[in-house]
């Protein structure tokens, strides 16, 4: 069951962390105590009402509340000020084409990815650079716990019980940055979905485990390394999809200078990124044929080409990290699409502060 919205608890903290591990509302991580007083600091860095009820997160549809939203927030070691991208963050998750309850239900080792771009991820230090997917930034690993304990304590997904991943990964605990938007030789991910530069947003995928791409000295050697990179993916072979391909600064730079737009790039990589149907074992022609019957409507033998995805737009190019060349390929959850929230105020305008929706006291 979701977690109730208040319980009373022994006032030690090793009472408290004991609580949380027994009813199933921790990572196993230690948590803050989301005392009343906390949660309210909290509430005071959004303008919308604590009762406002965001949507419904499964399996369980529990209400994600202002409230509740913030309590999580607090529990995952949130400074009060993150709370508006923690908030834009459920919203895009409960976006319809994300597809949440399968995300949430898969056995595969899925996780949530949430990239923040625009002024407001440079305001609260959301790290874009060295190291930006690992350890280090409280930003971005509280707003990613945040987002997985409110996945857990409101919707419910609990490993072993609607939360059934075969072996899970550690993109569970927290997955959270910025787009380094400032070394990126292209227009960011924003903008590219229809955003202007000044607005703020939370994009979120639904990501496997990261591939790493290194080698490359050209533009053409760099992006033929990352479309190689899925030919190990049967699954994604197999079911389509969407990808996720996030190259460092330097190789980005690189490919830029190459003359690829991103446009072209994300073109370059769709033709290579895939294998005939002759390289597929037989177990896997039968699955591809059978899931992704489109690709044969023209007949076509065992020379058919099998894209990693269906469309050149469905290979997301993004600008992450720091020096030196190593950039990231994700597969994304077959039956999820990326879905992009704007961070605004309660009548829907954007901001360009988080202090434009903070409470006067």
């Amino acid at each position: 069951m979701p977690m109730p919205d208040e319980v009373e608890v022994l006032d030690s903290y090793d009472a408290i962390y004991e609580f949380s591990l027994k009813e199933g509302w921790s990572d196993g991580l230690p948590i803050v105590p989301p005392t009343v007083e906390r949660v309210n600091t909290m509430l005071a860095w959004t303008d919308r009402d604590a009762d406002e009820i965001v949507g419904y997160i499964p399996p369980l549809n529990g209400e994600a509340s202002i409230r509740r939203i913030a309590a999580n927030a607090v529990m995952a070691g949130c400074r009060p000020e993150y709370l508006p991208v923690v908030i834009t963050a459920v919203e895009a998750l409960l976006d319809k084409g994300f597809n949440l309850d399968a995300v949430q239900t898969t056995t595969g080792p899925v996780t949530t990815l949430a990239i923040v771009n625009g002024p407001i991820a440079r305001e609260l230090g959301i790290n874009a650079g060295t190291n930006a997917f690992g350890p280090g930034w409280r930003s971005n690993a509280t707003i990613g716990r945040a987002v997985r304990l409110i996945l857990v304590n409101i919707g419910g997904a609990r490993p072993g019980e609607t939360n059934q991943r075969t072996q899970g990964q550690p993109g569970m605990f927290t997955f959270c940055a910025a787009e380094n938007e400032a070394r990126s030789p292209w227009e960011p991910f924003h903008v590219e979905h229809g955003m202007t530069r000044e607005k703020s947003t939370v994009a979120v995928f639904a990501v496997g485990a990261s591939l790493d791409i290194y080698e490359g000295e050209n533009a053409t050697d760099i992006l033929t390394t990352a479309a190689h990179q899925s030919q190990a993916m049967m699954s994604k072979l197999c079911n389509g999809g969407e990808c996720l391909i996030a190259l460092c600064p330097e190789q980005a730079q690189v490919v830029a200078s190459g003359g690829f737009s991103k446009q072209q790039a994300r073109e370059f990589l769709w033709k290579h990124t895939g294998v005939p149907l002759s390289n597929l074992m037989p177990y896997y022609r039968q699955i591809v044929r059978k899931r992704r019957p489109h690709l044969f409507e023209k007949g076509g033998g065992d020379s058919t080409w099998i894209p990693v995805v269906d469309h050149p737009d469905r290979l997301h190019l993004i600008v992450i990290g720091g020096e030196s060349r190593h950039s990231s390929f994700f597969a994304c959850f077959a039956y999820s699409r990326v879905a992009l929230k704007c961070i605004t105020n309660r009548q829907g305008e954007a901001v360009r502060s988080v202090a434009d929706l903070r409470r006067s006291s």
